[in-house]
């Protein structure tokens, strides 16, 4: 699985005293994006005020574009190996890469304000809900890396074998780590900085998510191609649900009701899809075919639409969840990989020493690929 680093967006301003302006800012013209000249409504825009924000693992580069539109509004290059990005709020993005580093860039003015090192090999990088707190999973070291807002350093904790993906519950007590070296997901309460439970899970989890009622958390098992939904009570998985080969990323909508799955497959053998399911039960209710890969997925906040990166297409597709299709795919940069949504389009008051467009820059139609 692609996997070397982390990035992550977010409303999180650093002060570490750790130089890190060294990034390169363009208009994303180098990725061949192709101007969009469709004048339908319903393919122009969907009405959602936001920007999603991809890491390109395989292009050192991050890519921003209109979550409405698909406009491509920056690209920060020369970013080494991101592999995944979370938003946390509009106006700081937060990256974790393969040079071991946690980055801060802020999205006001699209400048790297500060940076600090992580475990060896992060994976994935998340914050509280209430921004005081940052963590990293470590895969090389099975730890999670926590740091205050401000990315001072404030110890680790052990984990299982090579955790990747970790998020935390809505009201910031609980931090769920999917430990893909084993067949375990690694409950940390954030209080005591300790693991409050093992639970088993089945084989290779990649990725966590919790249900905004905080009853229920969900689990990706890309070695059993199957999502798993955990009682939080008990601590014991209680349903499962079969996908297409190879699931990765999940999301669950803000409303609660579905939780969007992203089957990857394999280089030599890719998946295509993306599953929708109830939150509630696991049934499905409905496949949508996005692109080769399909790995990285974030929903906004209206729960409408969904984003999905497809890692061997070098696209990243818009998904409308009412109408179970999708709407548009922007071509990014080489191996996308992580996505995450800020509320807010970042194209007034950039620098002009960064160079951003404001071209329409998109493949539109939704039936297009790499």
């Amino acid at each position: 699985m692609h996997r070397t680093a982390v990035v992550m967006v977010g409303g999180l301003l650093a002060a570490t005293g750790i130089a890190a302006g060294w990034f390169a800012f363009s208009d994303g013209r180098e990725h061949g994006a192709t101007r969009d000249t469709s004048n339908r409504p319903s393919e122009r825009a969907s009405g959602v005020l936001g920007t999603v924000w991809v890491a390109n693992e395989g292009s050192s580069s991050l890519t921003g574009f209109d979550a409405s539109t698909g406009r491509i509004v920056a690209t920060v290059a020369d970013m080494p190996g991101p592999h995944n990005v979370q938003a946390t709020g509009t106006r700081s993005v937060l990256a974790v890469s393969s040079d071991s580093m946690v980055h801060v860039i802020d999205l006001s003015t699209m400048t790297a304000t500060s940076a600090a090192p992580t475990g060896t090999h992060p994976a994935h990088v998340v914050a509280s809900p209430d921004g005081s707190r940052v963590y990293v999973s470590n895969s090389g070291d099975d730890t999670v890396s926590i740091f205050d807002g401000a990315l001072r350093p404030l110890g680790s904790v052990a984990v299982g074998d090579f955790p990747h993906g970790l998020r935390p519950s809505p009201d910031g007590r609980w931090l769920l780590v999917a430990n893909m070296g084993g067949t375990t997901a690694s409950l940390v309460d954030t209080r005591t900085r300790e693991v409050a439970a093992a639970i088993e899970v089945g084989a290779a989890p990649v990725q966590t998510a919790f249900h905004p009622d905080e009853a229920w958390a969900y689990v990706t098992l890309n070695g059993d191609d199957e999502i798993a939904r955990i009682d939080l009570a008990t601590r014991k998985v209680v349903a499962r649900q079969q996908v297409d080969p190879g699931p990765v990323q999940s999301f669950v909508t803000p409303d609660g009701t579905r939780i969007v799955v992203a089957s990857q497959g394999t280089e030599e053998r890719p998946s295509r899809t993306v599953a929708v399911l109830d939150a509630r039960t696991l049934r499905s209710l409905g496949t949508i075919e996005t692109g080769e890969g399909a790995h990285g997925v974030v929903v906004e906040p209206s729960s409408r639409f969904a984003y999905v990166t497809n890692i061997y297409g070098a696209t990243t597709s818009i998904v409308d969840l009412r109408e179970m299709r999708v709407t548009r795919t922007i071509r990014t940069g080489e191996e996308p990989n992580g996505i995450t949504f800020a509320p807010h389009v970042h194209t007034d008051g950039m620098p002009e020493r960064m160079e951003i467009a404001g071209a329409d820059e998109t493949e539109h139609g939704h039936d297009a690929q790499a």
